[in-house]
């Protein structure tokens, strides 16, 4: 059901919003969904523009979750960087979407990713 999620991101944010809002199982969820779970939740949040204030555990999860060399981990910094701006806690969120920048070294086709990131730092 994720992946249907994730394909509806682009074109119907809203409606992918909803059917993640209305998954009440995350406990139930492996880790791996979960991890994903807290991404899509993230973007979809974000893509709405909404506040990502409540996506924050979900994303320290996802943090955690995912290893240092992994494309996920840079989009879960990125989204972490995003919700520590709308907090007004720059110098955090630039740290974080540094980091991201880091790791997408290994992930030099990602350019969406790249761009959004770079996008924020140029607000600074």
């Amino acid at each position: 059901m994720l992946q249907q999620v994730d394909s509806l991101l682009e074109m119907k944010p809203d409606s992918a919003l909803t059917i993640l809002k209305n998954i009440s199982v995350l406990e139930d969820l492996p880790e791996v969904d979960k991890a994903y779970y807290a991404l899509l939740l993230a973007e979809a949040t974000d893509k709405n523009k909404l506040p990502l204030l409540p996506c924050d555990s979900l994303l320290n999860f996802a943090l955690d979750y995912y290893g240092d060399d992994d494309r996920e981990k840079a989009v879960a910094l990125m989204y972490k960087g995003r919700l520590l701006a709308q907090m007004n806690d720059e110098m955090s969120a630039i740290e974080h979407n540094l980091k991201a920048l880091e790791v997408l070294q290994n992930y030099p086709q990602d350019l969406k990713c790249r761009r959004l990131i770079y996008s924020m730092l140029g607000v600074w």
